[in-house]
């Protein structure tokens, strides 16, 4: 992923603007060997961002975050029942919309400490294409365009470490309960069964408990700044973890 950020003293606050994309690639099919398969074979991720900061005295602040995000994602379905050996291609289109407001207060515990605890709530929306696979005769599945749409209350604390020589560490930790959740659409039906109908379960569920943590370490010199995190989170019953390498110069 390449991304772009910019930040700005608005005289009423902090403005930052950010963007990336990302290209993605995949082995496809749906071999249950490899983690967080979902035949992916490739497409493309791109996302902006603006956010907004205001301090409000005392070690206290108000941020409110706006992020859009568009996937295209091609994949392949292999298919093997009683003799048949197909693979099915298609491609779809998601789209999210993510608000969120929060209040925090900064606690300096030493000089290269801070802790900064937050609370506020947060809105999700996505809308996902309709999908029509292709290549596997009969076996081709046909999905309709449906939605989701999450607001959630979150809670959590920031940890943030400055140590010598231009080393540093981080950490979020982050969880809240679900306050409402609606799916609109998700219905399917093959090319062999025609005027069939049925609906697609993806184990999401909502009025659970979300969280998120993040953990990682960093080192700057000048303008250039190296680091690593590992994260989990957890979202309406889906669940995934991983380890991000990042690069960033500052200009």
């Amino acid at each position: 992923m390449v991304a772009l950020g910019q930040r700005f003293d608005s005289g009423f606050g902090e403005l930052e603007a950010h963007y990336g994309m990302a290209r993605l690639s995949g082995s496809g099919g749906n071999a249950m060997s490899r983690a967080g398969d979902n035949g992916l074979t490739g497409g493309y991720s791109q996302f902006f961002g603006l956010s907004h900061h205001l301090s409000l005295g005392d070690n206290l602040g108000w941020h409110n975050s706006l992020r859009y995000d568009r996937h295209q994602l091609d994949s392949r379905r292999d298919i093997r029942f009683e003799g048949v050996r197909n693979s099915a291609r298609s491609d779809v289109h998601i789209q999210q919309l993510a608000l969120r407001s929060e209040g925090a207060k900064t606690l300096k515990l030493g000089d290269n400490l801070h802790v900064k605890p937050f609370a506020g709530v947060a809105l999700r929306h996505q809308m996902t294409g309709g999908m029509q696979e292709r290549g596997a005769g009969d076996f081709n599945l046909s999905m309709q365009r449906y939605t989701e749409t999450a607001v959630d209350a979150v809670t959590g604390l920031h940890l943030n470490w400055s140590g010598d020589r231009g080393w540093g560490a981080q950490a979020v930790l982050e969880a809240g309960p679900n306050l409402a959740f609606s799916r609109q659409g998700r219905t399917a039906s093959l090319a062999g069964a025609s005027g069939q109908q049925f609906r697609v379960e993806d184990g999401k569920r909502g009025g659970g408990v979300n969280s998120q943590a993040t953990a990682g370490a960093h080192y700057r010199q000048g303008s250039l700044d190296i680091g690593a995190n590992a994260f989990h989170w957890r979202e309406d019953g889906a669940q995934d973890k991983g380890f991000l390498l990042n690069l960033t110069h500052h200009f």
